[in-house]
């Protein structure tokens, strides 16, 4: 009975170490919860007209977020890097779970 309580917990110990490694072989992406978190943060940072689009992937226990905002195409490039450091700041200091942010600007340019 102990050999196959043991036996078991190997199984078990296998498996979950197995889906682990598959899911960061794969790249698998952050929960839709998460990725909502992120998008309500970065809408909270003035100077940002929208979210141009937004990747995420899991590594182990952290996630690593590579997302694209927009910003007036009139600000000077040190204004838009300082809106893009402020997104990259907000996310890391309130998801714990995020170990790198890459914020990427692009220009908006209103149509009138």
């Amino acid at each position: 009975i102990a050999s196959i309580a043991v036996c078991v917990m190997i199984i078990r110990v296998s498996v979950e170490i197995y889906i682990q490694a598959y899911n960061q072989l794969i790249d698998k992406a952050a929960s839709q919860e998460d990725i909502n978190k992120i998008k309500e943060i970065i809408s909270g940072v003035k100077g940002v007209y929208c979210i141009d689009d937004i990747k995420t992937r899991i590594h182990g226990p952290r996630i690593f977020v590579d997302v694209e905002i927009s910003v007036d195409g009139n600000l000077t490039g040190y204004e838009g890097h300082q809106i893009a450091q402020e997104v990259h700041d907000k996310i890391e200091s309130n998801m714990s779970d995020v170990k790198h942010c890459m914020v990427h600007v692009n220009p908006y340019f209103k149509l009138n």
